[in-house]
């Protein structure tokens, strides 16, 4: 787990990368890793930011 400094350093680090929200997601929104790989684009509501996990990759 890292600090709030390297959580930064990486989210600058990755900020051109295609996966950046993605990444955001993960960083603040806290879901297991098997969780954030089950997400699809359905899962999310952008509009009211909610994120349903409904499936799980193991």
């Amino acid at each position: 787990m890292g600090t709030r400094r390297q959580t930064g350093a990486f989210l600058d680090a990755v900020a051109d990368v295609r996966l950046y929200a993605y990444y955001h997601l993960l960083v603040f929104r806290g879901p297991r890793r098997g969780e954030g790989l089950g997400l699809k684009w359905h899962d999310l509501d952008l509009h009211e930011r909610v994120m349903t996990v409904r499936e799980q990759i193991i």
